[in-house]
């Protein structure tokens, strides 16, 4: 994927990295509710598997129908693609400034980040 981006306007330059930032927040976003979707959907097979009354088993089409309706791997793979695209993309254009921060996991517990205050990409 090629993407060009503004050279120059510094706050174009700005708005572009942190439109992406937006954008790779919100496909990591879109993948845990993925995940979540296939949880529930997991839940809800397994309930009709275990259903003595043969409904769906005389019924295949609802269960064929739900599963092509309902099965987030291709698009989870399509958002987790995309986002790794645009993370490329910026790590090419950004020209990072990492600041060092320490984040609260939980009451007693916090964990060091190191991350550009530019993009808001985490340093690999």
């Amino acid at each position: 994927m090629y993407i060009e981006m503004s050279t120059t306007n510094k706050s174009a330059h700005t708005f572009e990295l942190d439109t992406m930032s937006n954008m790779i927040t919100l496909s990591n976003q879109c993948i845990s509710f993925l995940d979540t979707l296939q949880e529930s959907r997991q839940k809800l097979l397994q309930a009709i598997q275990n259903n003595e009354n043969n409904f769906f088993d005389k019924n295949p089409d609802i269960l064929s129908q739900f599963n092509s309706l309902f099965d987030p791997t291709i698009f989870k793979s399509k958002v987790r693609a995309f986002a790794k695209d645009i993370e490329h993309t910026v790590e090419i254009y950004c020209c990072h400034e990492y600041v060092e921060d320490t984040i609260d996991i939980d009451y007693d517990k916090s964990r060091r980040v190191v991350y550009c205050q530019l993009c808001e990409l985490t340093k690999k």
